[in-house]
């Protein structure tokens, strides 16, 4: 057996869809199969392929990262210690409570980005500050948690930096790696796909799964009703059932099995009488 991956790609242009595409490594050559000429901003959890794959666009698509992910690295230094990883983790809690707030305003465009110029810049300005601080400090081996956790940071400080400059971006990847949750805890049942085919098939049926919860569609009525209705309709008009149009069209009246529905089978009487 082998190991292989799930990629989670989420797309906010025009539609929006959750997809897990399956792939057999996570190296520099999976991202631009999945992406393509893709064109903006490319949020990633610091990943160094997506990174990667930003520069060889050569200006077309640009990298953020995600600062959640740089959060946990100053989680790890709070055994070690506490009072330093405190004062990094309440800078980067004080962006977080920037970002609430722009929620709760409900600010776009240009309102957003020049709230995140007056009141998170120097918010950031500090933390990058602190940073220096402790990365120079010679009390701090290199390879301790307190000097390994600004160093994480620092290397990625642009790209940890793009909400600050395009409203667009989110300052973290939190409302994805909520729809990954569910990946990890089905691991074990991902375990006896057997083949490569079974196992991008899983993916694909997760995909359509998350993108109807994100949708407020019900997946197994979609899935229900998807699984009656591509036998009898016409191959012209085949993006009709998809999770984009299907709330629309057919969510109202959607095709039943009779799975499920307490329908006896005949199949299921026991021989004999017995």
């Amino acid at each position: 057996m082998r190991t292989a991956w799930f990629w989670l790609v989420f797309g906010d242009r025009d539609e929006i869809d959750f997809l897990f595409p399956f792939r057999l490594d996570r190296g520099n050559g999976a991202v631009p199969d999945l992406l393509g000429d893709f064109e903006g901003a490319l949020l990633s959890d610091g990943n160094r392929a997506c990174a990667a794959y930003a520069e060889s666009r050569n200006g077309a698509a640009g990298h953020a990262s995600c600062r959640a992910r740089a959060r946990r690295e100053f989680e790890k230094a709070k055994d070690s210690e506490p009072r330093l990883a405190a004062e990094a983790l309440e800078l980067i809690g004080a962006l977080q409570l920037c970002e609430r707030e722009i929620r709760e305003r409900k600010l776009e465009g240009r309102e957003k980005l020049e709230f995140r110029r007056t009141r998170s810049r120097p918010v950031a300005n500090a933390f990058w500050k602190w940073c220096d601080r402790r990365y120079e400090d010679p009390r701090h081996l290199p390879k301790s948690p307190i000097a390994e956790a600004p160093d994480y940071a620092r290397n990625r400080r642009s790209e940890l930096e793009a909400w600050l400059s395009d409203p667009e971006v989110p300052i973290d990847a939190n409302h994805l790696e909520r729809t990954l949750r569910v990946l990890p805890l089905g691991r074990k049942n991902c375990l006896f796909c057997w083949t490569e085919v079974r196992a991008a098939a899983a993916g694909i049926v997760r995909s359509l799964i998350a993108t109807c919860q994100l949708r407020g569609v019900d997946p197994r009525a979609y899935l229900e009703d998807k699984l009656q209705r591509i036998s009898v309709h016409p191959s012209s008009r085949v993006e009709e059932p998809t999770t984009r149009r299907w709330k629309d069209l057919f969510a109202d009246d959607p095709m039943k099995s009779d799975l499920g529905t307490g329908v006896e089978s005949r199949a299921s009487d026991p021989p004999n009488g017995t």
